[in-house]
C-alpha cells in the first residue's frame, strides 16, 4: 500500500515538474506572429564587421557600434542579438558561403507588433531582409508563409 502511495507522489511530482517546466518555455504568438521577436540579415558588405562585432547593454538597450542599428534598437528596446544559425567551425565556411551568417534574430521589450518592428529595421541601409518569427502550422489554409516567387 505505501509502495502505491510512493508511485502516485512521484508520478504526480514529475507531472508538475514538465507543467513548470513546459510554461518557462512557452513562446506567446499573436496572429501567427512571435511576440518582441524578429529576424533580419544584414547585407554582405558587413560580414567582416559582424564576425568582430563586440555587443553591450546600456540601461537595457543593446549597443553594437552600428549607428543607425543602434538608434533603432533604442526606439523599441532591443535587448538581445543572437545568431540565428550559431558559429560552427565545421560549417562556418558554408555559412559564409550562403549567406547564413548574416541572419540574426533581435529580441525586443517594447509592447510594439512585430510588423511595425520589421518596417523600421527594414528601412536601414545594413539590413537586407527583415521578418517577422511566424509561428509553425501544419495546416497549409492558415499558414502566413509568403508564396515562392
Amino acid at each position: 500500500m505505501q509502495q502505491v502511495f510512493r508511485l502516485k507522489r512521484i508520478g504526480m511530482t514529475l507531472v508538475t515538474l514538465m507543467v513548470i517546466v513546459g510554461s518557462l518555455f512557452a513562446q506567446e504568438y499573436r496572429d501567427g506572429m512571435k511576440e518582441g521577436h524578429i529576424r533580419i540579415k544584414f547585407k554582405a558588405e558587413l560580414s567582416t564587421l559582424l564576425n568582430s562585432l563586440q555587443t553591450k547593454s546600456v540601461d537595457g538597450i543593446l549597443i553594437t557600434g552600428i549607428q543607425s542599428l543602434d538608434e533603432v534598437n533604442k526606439q523599441f528596446s532591443t535587448v538581445e542579438m543572437k545568431r540565428v544559425f550559431p558559429y560552427s567551425p565545421k560549417n562556418e565556411a558554408k555559412h559564409k558561403k550562403y549567406g547564413f551568417d548574416l541572419w540574426y534574430e533581435l529580441r525586443y521589450t517594447s509592447k510594439i507588433s512585430p510588423l511595425e518592428a520589421v518596417a523600421a529595421y527594414a528601412e536601414l541601409v545594413e539590413i537586407e531582409i527583415a521578418e517577422p518569427i511566424l509561428e509553425a502550422t501544419l495546416n497549409k489554409k492558415n499558414s502566413q508563409r509568403r508564396p515562392a516567387p
